[in-house]
């Protein structure tokens, strides 16, 4: 096959398996399968989020991880807790989701697409987050 596609001038790169399953694309390309499949596959949709693709923030990822706190109606992050600085993807995810009752998950593909008020988002993540609901939907 390397043969016949270099043969007809196309740009061949060889990996093993594993080399293949630790290529950040490939790693994006199976998380958002991840979140299609199953749409409270949260560490997968961060790890999309947060890739070389989309870049979302420690900021706005906990934005909407606020968002899916509220529509699954529980207690999230408190008004007063979003004006303290972040420091990293896990520390905000952890405080969006502090309190959620499991059986009341809402993922944060569905926040996705009900982002609330966009006072909360960057503009960048706004943008984004609109393409990767195309994304979602086109899949």
């Amino acid at each position: 096959m390397r043969d016949a596609l270099q043969h007809r001038g196309i740009p061949v790169q060889l990996h093993s398996a594993a080399g293949l399953l630790s290529h950040p694309l490939v790693i994006d390309l199976r998380a958002i399968l991840e979140v299609i499949h199953e749409p409270t596959a949260n560490p997968s949709f961060v790890r999309w989020a947060s890739g070389v693709k989309w870049r979302i923030g420690a900021r706005d990822l906990a934005a909407l991880g606020s968002r899916a706190a509220e529509l699954a109606k529980t207690v999230g992050r408190s008004q007063d807790d979003s004006d303290h600085e972040v420091h990293s993807i896990d520390q905000a995810l952890s405080s969006a989701v502090e309190g959620i009752d499991l059986v009341d998950v809402v993922s944060l593909s569905d926040a996705l697409f009900d982002l609330g008020s966009l006072d909360h988002y960057s503009t960048s993540a706004i943008n984004r987050f609109g393409k990767m609901a195309g994304v979602i939907r086109s899949v």
